[in-house]
């Protein structure tokens, strides 16, 4: 049986609301802001930008667009002293929503709360991890169209994953980190793409049926450098 929650509704509701408001995305900057979210070392007031794409799978991966929303992530003091919390706020929403995020150890972050997040809801362990011991490989990746595969087959479970490059319209991503849905109880495929200071890209796939034809969409939340 499969699972749905908030956010996933939220996410359609997006991709129908803008749905007249596309445009061709604009080059990013090549630097990220010195008061952006730095994973590895949270601190009161920093924050980051993150900018909604669109692409429909099987066809020419130039048929990426950007959507006129932004999602701003900010870290703020949580309820006990030394600790942290994180408010989203999307511009098309009215609401914004804050969770709580621990420095949990030297290696990444505790998101016990997530599942009304954006960026981390179908990322089903508690513990994110951002650094690694040296010579630390992942598993290696290959993108194929909008989806990323192992050796064996498309990406999901438990396992970190590496890629050296992925394309997505005008945005490259080299050298990255990725880890996917945990569980996979979502109608979806999802990857949290990261280096040890900054999650880059929380990219999700959505598998629509029309008729006899099965296509794919993918939606991302791109981190804005600037």
């Amino acid at each position: 049986m499969r699972t749905t929650t908030p956010i996933l509704c939220a996410l359609a509701l997006l991709s129908l609301c803008f749905s007249c408001d596309k445009y061709a995305p604009a080059p990013l900057a090549d630097n990220i802001g010195d008061q952006a979210i730095d994973f590895s070392n949270l601190r009161i007031g920093q924050r980051s930008t993150y900018v909604l794409y669109e692409a429909h799978c099987n066809q020419d991966q130039a048929e990426v667009y950007s959507y006129e929303d932004t999602l701003i992530l900010e870290v703020l003091g949580g309820e006990e002293p030394g600790t942290f919390q994180l408010r989203e706020s999307i511009s098309s929403v009215f609401h914004p929503i804050y969770y709580p995020v621990d420095n949990l150890s030297a290696e990444g972050l505790h998101l016990p709360e997530r599942e009304n997040s954006a960026l981390f809801f179908f990322y089903g362990a508690d513990h994110l991890q951002f650094k690694f011991p040296a010579g630390f490989e992942g598993l290696p990746l290959r993108q194929e169209d909008c989806r990323l595969y192992t050796p064996l087959g498309p990406f999901v479970g438990e396992e970190i994953g590496q890629i050296d490059s992925l394309d997505f319209g005008d945005i490259l991503l080299t050298d990255k980190r990725v880890v996917s849905c945990v569980p996979i109880v979502y109608d979806l495929e999802a990857y949290l793409i990261y280096d040890e200071n900054q999650l880059h890209m929380s990219y999700t796939i959505f598998e629509e049926v029309f008729g006899m034809d099965t296509t794919y969409r993918a939606m991302a939340w791109r981190l804005l450098e600037e």
